[in-house]
Formats: C-alpha cells, structure tokens, sequence
C-alpha cells in the first residue's frame, strides 16, 4: 500500500493489486469517505479499468489470433511501479509484459496519477502508445464513495445532481445487465435519486455524456461530493441492488461489448485508437 496526503485528506492505493484506491480520509470530518467492503456486497473499492470497460461477450480476435480478458481488463489483476510519490502526489505505472501480451497483444504504458488538491483528489489515466502500429482500448475510473444505508440497507435520500437541463443518451442492456443492446434513449438529466429497486432494474445506469464537466452526490446527511470530469465519452452509475453503503460514480471512454459486436477487437464500437507514439488522457476529479 502507497499513500498521499496533506491537510484535508489522507489517501491510500493498492499499488500491489490494482493501483486503486482503497482509502479517503477525511482530516477534518475524522471519517473515512470511501466504500469499506462488507460481506454479502462488494468486495472491491475501485477499479482502474483499462483495456477493456466491463464484459466482453466471448472471445475476441486480433488478425488470425483469438484472446479472452476478465470483467473490466487486465490493470485491476496486476501489480502498480511506483514512479513518483512526493507525499501530495502518486504516480503509478502498468506497462505491457510477455504475460499481458497473451491477454491483450498490443504495447502500452498506463500510468495512473493521484494528486491532492486541497480537499480535492484529482485522478489522471494516461495511456502512452510505445509500439510502431495503432493500439486499441477502454478505459474508466470505479471509485466507490459512502452514503448513507439505513437500517433496512436501503439508500433512499441520497441522490446525484446534474447541471440544469444536461442531455444525455441513455445506453440499454440486455437481461443480464452484461452487454448493450443498441437501444439508446435521450435524456434530459437533473437528478436521480438512489434507490435499491432502480439498481435491481436497471443494473448499471450507463450514458453516453460527451461534454459533461461536473455532477453532485448529495449524501442523505447532507453532505456533498462535487465530480468533475475530463475527456470521458460516457458515465456509468452503480451500487450492489442489495446492500452495501456506497455509489460508484464511473467516467469511462468506452462501453461494454455490445451483443451483435464484431470479434476484432480493433472493429468494436467506441474503443479508443491511438497512433504510435502518442499518449491519451482522462481524468476525473473528486472535491469533498
């Protein structure tokens, strides 16, 4: 475990798993302000989702080769470097090996960016591209934040709030909540309250957001996390339909398979291409 921190916050990253977060303390609450696991939710905390947002439907094929990868891509099984840790600021790095080449066969570098900012935690994936030929990618943020449960493990009063009239596109899933079924609805978002029953629904509440800069999570106690984001096509919503004290808040680049998708992985809708020698770049924000 790695950790940052300054007056506000104190931050600790599994850079032995994961590279995620796995604590925010807040200094002048003296509360933790990040998703404890408990038994019968989820067992993680967050996830640096790269090369591969959520589920494949099968195998995939790059030429004549076909490759399978695990539920939101390779980083959250592998083990972080520690590039840079000034006390304020971490930088961890993931970078393609002779075992990630067998699951993913293009070259990168992913470096993952934690800076305090205040009472601010301001999170940056960067994906550098050191290989002769383009590479292919998803790539998103899973931090999972408290609210309140009650009694009963529901969440009712806790909500999140988007800026005045936000049009978005709503992506559809099939039954299994696993792939998108090509069905999109637009939407004029200003707020969703939180509630058991809309996850046993909906699953994950997935948008296609283009230009979206910001949005509020508003606690039932009153308290308020301000997210702002930065070079993320789509927002996924999420929380265990059964308990467990927390929302994920999820800027992503990409979306799952889609369930007509095409095998080659470079031909799947939304992915990321980059050119050699060049880097891309995400980034969210989160200010307690």
């Amino acid at each position: 475990m790695v950790y940052i921190e300054n007056e506000f916050l104190k931050v600790a990253v599994n850079d032995e798993l994961g590279g995620s977060l796995t604590s925010i303390y807040d200094k002048k609450l003296n509360q933790e302000r990040q998703y404890q696991p408990v038994e019968g939710s989820w067992s993680g905390q967050d996830v640096v989702i790269f090369p591969f947002v959520a589920r494949l439907n099968g195998t995939y094929k790059v030429g004549d080769e076909e490759y399978s990868m695990k539920n939101h891509g390779l980083a959250r099984y592998h083990g972080f470097e520690t590039v840079k840790n000034n006390g304020e600021e971490l930088v961890l790095r993931f970078a393609f090996d002779e075992n990630t080449l067998k699951e993913y066969p293009y070259e990168f570098v992913l470096n993952v960016t934690y800076r305090l900012d205040g009472p601010s935690l301001e999170v940056t994936y960067s994906v550098y591209n050191p290989s002769f030929k383009p590479i292919y990618f998803g790539l998103g943020g899973h931090p999972a934040l408290k609210i309140d449960e009650d009694e009963n493990n529901e969440i009712k009063g806790n909500y999140i709030l988007f800026p005045e009239r936000t049009k978005v596109v709503k992506m559809k899933l099939d039954p299994t909540f696993s792939y998108i079924v090509g069905e999109e609805e637009e939407l004029i978002l200003e707020r969703i309250d939180l509630n058991r029953d809309l996850f046993r629904k909906e699953g994950t509440l997935m948008y296609r957001v283009n230009n979206l800069k910001e949005c509020v999570l508003v606690r039932k106690n009153g308290q308020q996390i301000r997210y702002e984001f930065k070079n993320n096509a789509y927002l996924a919503i999420w929380t265990n339909p059964t308990k467990g004290d927390y929302v994920c808040v999820e800027p992503w680049t990409s979306l799952p398979d889609y369930l007509d998708a095409p095998k080659e992985f470079s031909e799947k809708k939304t992915l990321i291409g980059l050119s050699p020698k060049l880097t891309y770049t995400m980034s969210y924000k989160m200010n307690f």
